[in-house]
């Protein structure tokens, strides 16, 4: 009986894949209108954007350097349900894997309310439920909520911002925030995903001042918060100089793991070269701190970098230094001298847009080592390559190297989808998901996950038109 009520899945995939396929050739829409929201969305993608407010961010910002926001602000709500059949390799990423099969519901709720013309509240947020975690013993219902709350106070010379951005997952949220099987659901609340005509203004925090997550620890509960205050003074149209300080903690409601917090500082000054160029100095330093622990990092680092922006094309930037990092405890003599650096990439073009981050720096550990030096690489690449056809892939690898003992983590992760729409607000998705993480130097019982996993993906999604909130 049982093995019956598991193949019933599959079969009934087979037949509604079927029913919509033969669906969409009987009533292939003719134009843009018919076919709704979802075939206009990718047409006005594509168009040269009319209204785009430029990015004010400087270099030295605590947040991300962006293309731009087009159009006028409005406060919406997007829901989407999604049912896929997943295919796991490995689902506890151990040196041993075999295949399983299971069905997985999945709901997003993606929301904006601006306060005023400087205030804006970001939630986006997944529940999902399968029927593997009961076979593995595990909880059935994993979700993921990112919160995302912004103040900027403008004067004449002066700005002055204040962000907290806070995060929930039930694993590591380098790449998929703990939603195994469907990729990258939830990653910041300043991108949207499925929804190709709305672009926001950048407020994503800037990847070394929020607590690492780039080590992989599978369904493991933790709460990732950060605070931030900035002030910005532009005397003319060239100088901007600007002060950040922020405090962020990374807390795992389990035991095994270890919470850390980190706080700092960073001057900055920016020196406008042309409309579109920019450069900058820093200097910053932060101190992190680990529960349970008299252990403390501190670290102080300089940085010379360099900004390209064109409104609604791209935005560049890239910088690096050196950095001195002391240990808290003297009779350890951990100091080192070595170097940092960060890149950020947003390029977006007709039909293609691309989103990357670099960062090569001090990081709290990730909740499995006491500091780390990290050296990661995230992107995106979003491409509409046919008429209802579009594709989006993520990327990522990390190297996570101990400060004060041997060991290493090396973490890669790749998701490809493809997506066919079907109709008014429902999508047919076909979706493959790599992780991949090695260790060494490290006893079996300190040491994170260790394999490689394949996923893949069968599903359907049935996704509503931004509602506007009054």
């Amino acid at each position: 009986m049982k093995n019956f009520l598991y193949r019933v899945p599959f079969v009934l995939w087979l037949f509604l894949i079927a029913t919509a396929l033969v669906a969409q050739v009987q009533e292939e829409p003719t134009s843009g209108q018919e076919d709704g929201s979802v075939l206009t969305v990718q047409q006005n993608a594509d168009e040269e954007p009319a209204d785009m407010t430029p990015d004010d961010h400087p270099l030295t910002s605590g947040q991300v350097m962006g293309i731009g926001a087009r159009g006028p602000q409005h406060s919406f709500w997007v829901p989407d349900f999604r049912v896929a059949q997943i295919l796991d390799s490995n689902p506890y990423m151990t040196p041993q894997s075999h295949y399983r099969g299971y069905t997985s519901l999945n709901g997003d709720l993606q929301l904006i309310q601006y306060l005023g013309r400087d205030a804006s509240i970001r939630y986006a947020g997944a529940v999902r439920f399968d029927t593997q975690a009961q076979i593995q013993g595990l909880q059935q219902f994993t979700n993921a909520h990112a919160l995302s709350i912004s103040k900027q106070f403008r004067s004449h010379a002066w700005d002055l911002l204040m962000d907290n951005e806070t995060q929930y997952s039930q694993g590591a949220n380098f790449g998929a925030t703990g939603m195994e099987g469907l990729g990258s659901v939830i990653t910041t609340t300043s991108a949207w995903g499925g929804i190709g005509n709305i672009q926001l203004e950048s407020t994503a925090l800037q990847p070394d001042l929020v607590p690492n997550q780039s080590i992989l620890t599978l369904r493991s509960g933790r709460i990732s918060n950060t605070i931030l205050g900035e002030a910005d003074y532009r005397p003319d149209g060239l100088y901007t100089f600007t002060m950040t300080g922020f405090y962020g903690l990374l807390h795992f409601t389990q035991s095994g793991l270890i919470d850390t917090a980190q706080e700092g500082l960073v001057f900055g000054v920016n020196r406008a070269l042309t409309p579109y160029d920019s450069i900058a100095l820093e200097y910053g330093y932060s101190n992190f701190t680990f529960s349970g622990t008299s252990q403390s990092l501190t670290n102080n680092y300089f940085g010379v970098l360099y900004g390209r922006r064109i409104t609604g094309r791209i935005a560049a930037s890239v910088g690096a230094g050196p950095q001195y990092i002391s240990d808290g405890r003297p009779a350890d003599n951990n100091n080192q001298l070595g170097w940092q650096a960060r890149g950020t990439l947003d390029w977006q073009m007709k039909q293609v847009g691309l989103h990357a981050s670099v960062i090569r720096s001090l990081t709290g550990g990730s909740g499995v080592l006491f500091g780390a030096y990290t050296n990661s690489v995230q992107g995106g690449l979003d491409y509409g390559f046919w008429r209802n056809w579009d594709a989006n892939m993520i990327f990522g690898y990390a190297r996570n190297t101990a400060i004060i003992s041997a060991q290493r983590y090396d973490a890669q992760y790749l998701g490809v989808t493809a997506t066919r729409h079907t109709g008014r607000n429902r999508d047919i998705f076909f979706s493959y998901n790599l992780q991949n993480q090695t260790s060494s130097g490290c006893a079996a019982t300190t040491c994170a996950v260790s394999g490689i996993r394949h996923v893949f993906g069968i599903g359907f999604v049935w996704s509503h038109e931004p509602i506007g909130i009054y």
